[in-house]
């Protein structure tokens, strides 16, 4: 593969050239050779299963550490992130259980309010129904006093009390008997000195 060094010693510098080509030229065929072989090892490495295996297992051993870090670090934040949403939920229900409390405990207000509205009325109404407690033709003073009277009772009974009391003038239309239920709850209540009943 060398070129032939000429042999006669007249041209040392021409001799000396060809050398030095000779020399470059087989370190250049010597670096080829050697990239070829490298690639052919590479080649055969990445082909053969075992050398992946321990390559593997070599990483995996360089990295289970930080791998097993990693893996705890995702843990716990998917563990504060699900205790996040449970808390949210929570809370929204919470929040949802106490606005449906607070709309019937309203609503339950409501009614409450409405029953004691009828009952007052009815109340009243038991009043009309008992001529104002007067005998004969009540007059406008006879009215507005059985009025103001009823209205002192009815100030003064509770809500339960009020339902009662309506409860038993329900159907009661005879004046006598008006007079005396009403009576009866004035002396219940204290309020024997009510001039309409007198």
């Amino acid at each position: 593969l060398d070129e032939d060094v000429p042999d006669d010693n007249e041209n040392r510098d021409q001799k000396r050239h060809v050398e030095r080509k000779n020399n470059n030229a087989r370190k250049k065929r010597k670096a080829e050779d050697n990239q070829r072989l490298r690639q052919l090892v590479d080649e055969c490495l990445s082909l053969d299963e075992r050398i992946k295996k321990f390559k593997k297992e070599e990483h995996a051993q360089k990295n289970k550490k930080r791998l097993e870090r990693e893996a705890e670090a995702a843990r716990i934040a998917e563990e504060a992130a699900k205790a996040k949403e449970e808390e949210a939920r929570l809370a929204k229900e919470k929040e949802e259980a106490e606005k449906a409390a607070k709309a019937d405990s309203k609503k339950a207000k409501e009614a409450a309010k409405n029953a004691a509205k009828k009952n007052k009325r009815v109340v009243r109404g038991a009043v009309k129904d008992g001529n104002y407690f007067a005998e004969g033709e009540a007059s406008p003073a006879q009215i507005d006093q059985a009025l103001n009277d009823v209205d002192a009772m009815i100030a003064k009974l509770e809500v339960d009390d009020l339902a009662v009391f309506k409860s038993k003038l329900d159907g009661k239309t005879d004046a006598k008997e008006i007079k005396t239920l009403f009576t009866e709850e004035a002396s219940r209540l204290g309020m024997s000195d009510l001039k309409s009943l007198a």
